[in-house]
């Protein structure tokens, strides 16, 4: 089934190893030529897509967890990664907040608006977390903070 994409990021246009067949993920994540996107029906396949998408981000977080322990050497130089990541976040806790208002109008499967309450609760929390994280980063510097 193909549906509009109306998400807050563009999604990935390549597959993740070029001139190869498009994986599942990258099939959902790839628009057509009208702009459309793959939505799936079934439980094993989104769970294949999940699983697809959590290898490639660890994948991926190699690197920077390298280069993380290589350049923050002190509490200051964690703070624009800190800042950067709370900013990330946040957007996608909104964007979600629009997913869970648009549920509610639609009066969409009562179970589904629960777990979106729950992933917008958390993500506020884990967005209230990371800015009291940035303040850390100065405040651990801080001659007499505490």
């Amino acid at each position: 089934m193909r549906i509009p994409f109306f998400g807050r990021r563009k999604p990935t246009q390549t597959p993740a190893v070029p001139d190869s067949p498009l994986s599942l993920l990258d099939e959902v994540l790839t628009p057509t030529s009208n702009g459309e996107h793959m939505a799936l029906r079934g439980a094993d396949d989104i769970a294949a897509v999940l699983h697809e998408q959590t290898e490639r981000a660890y994948s991926e977080a190699i690197h920077e967890r390298a280069s993380a322990a290589r350049l923050n050497q002190t509490e200051l130089h964690l703070q624009p990664g800190v800042i950067n990541a709370r900013g990330d976040v946040l957007a996608d806790v909104l964007y979600l907040e629009a997913v869970l208002h648009g549920a509610r109008d639609r009066r969409l499967d009562p179970a589904l608006i629960v777990r979106l309450e729950t992933a917008v609760d958390t993500g506020h929390d884990l967005v209230v977390t990371l800015a009291e994280c940035a303040i850390a980063t100065a405040t651990a510097t801080t001659p007499g903070a505490s």
